[in-house]
């Protein structure tokens, strides 16, 4: 069984490394469990996490700029508020994720489990997706501008009202659209490509 720990107690000496202090070392956590907790307005730009779970942890205010993120398991998590500019996910499972309000930018995410997300109310503008599950997922009123969705698995999702952008539009490459996994809903396909807008997929 991995440790047991408090992230809040762990962001200690990395936040005297992200000001510069000697004294402080860069968040670089493996192979534990992090304890349920409410994580408010912490500094986590550029930590490491690898084969971690987070158990039922709610981020608000946090900015995890550059945060890296490698085999890692979030059950029951929620994020609100936050900053995941440039953030890279591999290989993570998503178990009832819930954002809102969030920033997650310029992020990549290769592999992974994203089934039955909710993301609300996000800019994911310029961000990379490759060969993600996004089954049943629901994305509402997001901000995809620049994004790039490459093999990943949407069949079931819901895309409500989100904004594919006009200057750069949103691009697809090899991904089933279709809400019933078949790849036959082509409506669904031209609005994406033509309208940069979506209703229900």
């Amino acid at each position: 069984m991995p440790s047991r720990i408090k992230l809040s107690a762990a962001t200690q000496k990395h936040n005297r490394w992200l000001a510069d202090n000697t004294e402080g070392t860069q968040l670089d956590l493996k192979d534990v469990q992090l304890e349920t907790e409410v994580v408010r307005g912490r500094g986590l730009q550029s930590a490491v996490f690898e084969n971690v779970v987070f158990d039922g942890l709610e981020f608000v205010d946090c900015d995890l700029t550059g945060a890296s993120f490698f085999n890692c398991t979030f059950s029951a998590c929620k994020f609100t508020k936050c900053t995941l500019h440039k953030s890279e996910f591999h290989g993570c499972v998503f178990e009832r994720l819930r954002a809102s309000e969030c920033a997650i930018t310029k992020t990549e995410w290769y592999g992974g489990d994203l089934r039955s997300a909710s993301l609300a109310d996000c800019d994911l503008s310029w961000s990379y997706f490759q060969s993600v599950d996004l089954r049943s997922a629901t994305i509402a009123r997001a901000n995809l501008e620049g994004s790039v969705w490459d093999k990943t698995k949407t069949h079931g999702a819901k895309f409500d009202a989100v904004s594919l952008g006009t200057e750069h539009p949103a691009k697809v490459s090899g991904t089933d659209l279709s809400a019933d996994g078949t790849g036959q809903n082509s409506t669904v396909s031209a609005l994406w490509v033509t309208t940069g807008r979506v209703g229900h997929a």
